[in-house]
């Protein structure tokens, strides 16, 4: 009793990291991208992907976990990575230039409902009354976002449009890890996600003619974080999974970002409107009602992303 007692203090811990690290990851995009000292997205990108793939490396390394992967799950992790990273990362980085940290979180808010989609339509996933309540709720709190025209900068509305895509390139990534990296170690296919990533970011600098940044403090201290702590914010992850239950594990795909509209509410001023808490209050029950769907569903494991 004593010892399951102790691993839920130090699961509890764990995600207490990941709730905190991932719902300012928002933060720490939007300090190291904006202003004119601000880095460019593609080189953000290559920095974040070259250097935390070698902390993840690094971690694999110091828990016994071969880096070895075969040829084809590697091409997986690259695709995988590529989706994530430069899919999803790369183009939150790009609207977060312009659009408010907390409406990018919740705008992202709606990833496992499209896991949930997908896995509804390949038959891994009955329509149940949870999956349906949640996906309605979920659909109608992303179409009040979506017209939330006062979190806009300078009227970029194709940010709006960058953010649905990202969220779909998230999906994409997490089936995929799903369906073809399960038997991969979770942190060494982050590691590879990553490193495979990078070359991909460094390219797409060259096409967009990015300058390397002027490092400003503040940009600096956020690149440093988002390389760091985002790295060891995937490690409490993946011992908090291990330590809990995934009924308590799961809801960090709806605490992350109301702690990002707090964050962003607090540091950067953000506005936050009756109609952003109204959308973003039923993406997120939304959220729980398809999380709480896929716990009932044996083999359906909670989604993961930071």
């Amino acid at each position: 009793m004593e010892g399951t007692q102790e691993s839920a203090r130090r699961g509890m811990a764990n995600l207490l990291v990941v709730y905190l690290v991932w719902g300012s990851t928002f933060l720490a995009i939007g300090i190291a991208v904006r202003g004119p000292h601000g880095a460019p997205p593609m080189v953000l990108g290559f920095i974040r992907m070259a250097l935390g793939g070698g902390i993840l490396a690094g971690m694999a390394a110091l828990g016994r976990q071969s880096l070895t992967v075969p040829w084809r799950q590697l091409a997986w992790a690259g695709l995988a990575g590529l989706l994530l990273w430069v899919g999803a990362n790369g183009l939150i980085m790009v609207a977060e230039r312009h659009v408010a940290t907390g409406y990018a979180a919740l705008m992202m808010g709606m990833v496992p409902l499209l896991v949930g989609m997908v896995d509804l339509l390949a038959g891994r996933q009955r329509l149940s009354p949870p999956l349906a309540i949640g996906m309605s709720l979920g659909v109608l709190g992303l179409v009040l976002l979506s017209n939330v025209s006062g979190q806009i900068r300078g009227g970029h509305a194709w940010d709006v449009v960058w953010l649905l895509l990202a969220a779909m390139a998230q999906a994409g990534s997490l089936v995929v890890q799903h369906t073809r990296l399960r038997s991969v170690p979770s942190l060494v296919s982050a590691a590879w996600q990553e490193w495979l990533a990078a070359p991909v970011f460094l390219a797409l600098t060259w096409i967009f003619h990015e300058p390397w940044p002027h490092w400003a403090p503040a940009t600096a201290a956020a690149a440093l974080y988002l390389v760091v702590v985002g790295a060891l914010a995937y490690a409490s992850f993946a011992a908090a999974v291990r330590l809990l239950p995934m009924t308590i594990a799961g809801t960090y795909a709806f605490v992350n970002p109301v702690i990002a509209v707090i964050l962003g509410a607090l540091v950067l001023g953000e506005p936050l409107t009756l109609r952003t808490t109204v959308g973003g209050a039923l993406l997120l029950m939304g959220v729980a009602g398809v999380l709480r769907s896929r716990l009932a569903t044996p083999g359906v494991p909670v989604v993961a992303a930071g």
